[in-house]
């Protein structure tokens, strides 16, 4: 009894601590790229920018609209992005170890690192970039609510508010981004079909999931359709899809996407260590078949040491690069994913098994759109790189029931999502030093000088994505928007310098 209340009572320090550090990194962020044109949409009348929203050229609509809404409210952004990013986190503990209080606090410190150390490249996108977030990271929330809502065991007076609300948050969670609605109702469907298969007393809630993302995909379609003027969907065609006019183009497209898609994981080290320990474990302890079990070990270790490996070798040239790199990398993806696949049919069967399955599949179901569309850009991996990494806390999940994981493994887990706190915080820091010397600087400029072209500095941080630097022109500005050009420079301003 005294056990649990102190693990109780950790746990919460846990919860508050990261959510105060998430709070933190969140307000260090600036605005970036996009956050500056929807800075344009914001008024004071509700009316005026949900219709911005809906007529905005595509189905996003919750996205456009939080955008537009919280881009003038710095803290309002801040406690929004920080609340949604623990609440991930947060569900995807209680989901995966739902009934066994004494596995919670190991299982978020798990999922914390599978979130939060993900590469830089990809969060600099999904996290600091707000407008980004909105279409990016919302909808997952949206869709592990509902997945939490359907794994509950509830009394019959809350039926019909669980209904309600899974409907709910499936619905909208479909009105965010094209990539997460296809991925939601397929995903929806596969729940659907398991239940009705091995759980029928989660078939009606899973049915009703299914319900609504259908309905809410449905209208995600329909509105670029039904509520566009000319100009707009001009320029919306323009925008990210499926552009492919032969087959050249075809296959170039899926090679490069693949390429950059796969080389996300490059710099996902940390929970890519994790996944594949928990798989190497699985395999040496259930796999039955010793040819099979050898293989599958040698398989799932080669990925991450070649990665390690591989980035301590910073003498290699561009050009050895792409000889050495690209055939060892796809090499060692390959016989990773094998591995995990023999990790997988190796599990006992229950749900944890099922879990990793499904987020197996659906890793590979996030990754196959991603390779046809252009342009592309990092946080169009986001969504496979989640689900492959959902599959990493199942599994560590499988291994703690076993009683395989020690509190050794713990305690170093523990540190290191410490001491990666520490580094992205520190790297946040920084670039919100930066980005309020930059802000100073531009607005000095403006006002002692009057060239039409201001040369301002990159924010030299991997968490930074700062890329569309024509946007500069929709927030500072003489007289009106625009009326100013800004280009980037790598020689950094005298005033910045000191």
């Amino acid at each position: 009894m005294l056990k649990n209340k102190r693990t109780d009572i950790l746990r919460y320090i846990v919860y508050i601590v990261s959510f105060g550090f998430l709070f933190y990194i969140m307000k260090c962020c600036p605005m970036i790229n996009d956050d500056f044109k929807f800075l344009t949409y914001h008024s004071g009348s509700l009316s005026e920018m949900w219709s911005t929203s809906l007529y905005y050229g595509n189905g996003r609509l919750l996205g456009n609209f939080l955008s537009i809404l919280l881009v003038n409210h710095p803290l309002l952004i801040a406690l929004q992005k920080s609340t949604v990013i623990f609440l991930i986190i947060f569900l995807l503990s209680k989901i995966f170890a739902y009934g066994s209080r004494e596995k919670e606090l190991p299982v978020y410190v798990v999922s914390y690192i599978t979130v939060m150390a993900v590469s830089p490249r990809v969060l600099q996108e999904v996290f600091t970039w707000f407008t980004c977030f909105q279409n990016y990271v919302m909808p997952i929330a949206g869709l592990l609510i509902c997945l939490y809502l359907i794994r509950i065991e509830e009394n019959k007076k809350l039926r019909t508010p669980i209904f309600v609300l899974i409907f709910l948050f499936g619905f909208t969670s479909q009105l965010y981004l094209e990539l997460n609605t296809g991925a939601n109702i397929f995903l929806a469907g596969v729940l659907f079909l398991v239940c009705l298969r091995h759980n029928k007393k989660r078939t009606a809630k899973s049915a009703v999931l299914l319900l609504s993302t259908l309905l809410g995909g449905a209208l995600m379609f329909v509105i670029p359709k039904a509520f566009v003027d000319s100009e707009r969907a001009r320029l919306m065609s323009k925008y990210r899809g499926v552009h492919l006019d032969s087959f050249s183009d075809f296959r170039r497209t899926f090679v490069d996407n693949s390429l950059k898609s796969l080389f996300k994981l490059e710099a996902s080290i940390i929970p890519v260590l994790i996944l594949s320990v928990c798989v190497f474990i699985i395999i040496s302890k259930f796999c039955t078949n010793n040819k099979i079990k050898s293989f599958g070990k040698f398989s799932v270790m080669l990925f991450p040491i070649f990665n390690i490996v591989f980035q301590t070798l910073s003498s290699i040239q561009p050009g050895e690069r792409r000889l050495l790199y690209i055939p060892l990398f796809l090499t060692s993806f390959f016989l990773f994913a094998a591995g995990l696949i023999i990790a997988v049919l190796s599990m006992e069967r229950g749900f944890e098994r099922d879990a990793a399955g499904i987020a197996l599949v659906m890793s590979a179901v996030s990754f196959m759109p991603v390779t046809i569309i252009s342009p592309f850009g990092a946080r169009c991996a986001y969504l496979y790189i989640f689900f492959l990494f959902c599959t990493a806390v199942s599994m560590f999940v499988y291994l703690i029931k076993k009683n395989m994981i020690s509190s050794t493994a713990v305690l170093v887990l523990s540190v290191t999502a410490c001491v990666l706190t520490v580094h992205i915080g520190m790297s946040y820091c920084n670039i919100e030093n930066m980005s309020r010397e930059r802000d100073r600087y531009i607005r000095t400029q403006l006002e002692n000088s009057n060239c039409a072209v201001i040369e301002i500095p990159h924010v030299p941080n991997h968490y930074m994505h700062d890329s569309a630097v024509y946007m500069y022109g929709a927030y500072y500005y003489r007289e009106k928007p625009f009326d100013t050009e800004f280009v980037y420079t790598d020689n950094i301003p005298n005033s910045l310098a000191e």
